[in-house]
């Protein structure tokens, strides 16, 4: 997998398991308990269209146990994505979003496997620009 940036890169962020290279299931090591188990889990996809999924699945819960890599690659092919990658899921798994919450500004979309959010190291933001 190889990204280019059109400017300088000033951070980055690690990503484990990948999911999608060129349309098809990435070569995943089914003995690995995360790979195999259904767990949270929190991906971004994308095509050569340059559409971008985020996507996150809660787990752990009665109502959703979370996905295999193997059912995630298959949920991203259906959505249009040709590469796709993990990020740290599990409890980490957190989708916030600005607005959706009248009179409280950001809130929490899914249902961390944790009960609550958990702190982390790092995040992925999507932040407009303006006047674009």
């Amino acid at each position: 997998l190889q990204l280019t940036a059109s400017r300088p890169v000033s951070g980055s962020i690690g990503f484990l398991p990948p999911v999608l290279r060129n349309g098809r299931r990435a070569p995943q090591d089914n003995g690995n308990h995360l790979v195999r188990g259904r767990a949270p889990r929190t991906v971004i996809g994308w095509n050569r269209h340059g559409t971008v999924y985020l996507v996150t699945v809660d787990g752990r819960r009665k109502d959703s146990v979370g996905m295999t890599i193997g059912g995630t690659a298959d949920l991203l092919l259906g959505l249009g994505a040709t590469e796709a990658v993990g990020l740290d899921g599990g409890g980490s798994t957190t989708f916030v979003a600005a607005g959706p919450c009248p009179g409280r500004g950001p809130c929490v979309l899914n249902r961390p496997s944790d009960g609550r959010e958990r702190p982390v190291s790092s995040a992925l933001a999507v932040v407009p620009v303006r006047g674009r």
